[in-house]
């Protein structure tokens, strides 16, 4: 239910920010991403893990 509210929050701020015209789903589909694995790995307003450390969305192959 929170990862919904955040989402739909962000979505209703997007589309009163943006004309219909700048608007770009992928930006939803990313925000939607973002918010869903910070309330699963951690906490959202922070973006750190239940141990403090940094939610990592992604990294490079080689470790970098």
């Amino acid at each position: 239910m929170l990862v919904m509210n955040m989402v739909n929050t962000f979505r209703d701020a997007y589309f009163n920010t943006f004309t219909p015209e700048e608007q770009n789903t992928k930006i939803l589909k990313n925000a939607n991403v973002i918010i869903t694995t910070n309330m699963v790995q951690g906490d959202a307003l922070i973006y750190k893990t239940a141990t403090g450390n940094h939610i990592i969305l992604y990294s490079l192959v080689n470790g970098n």
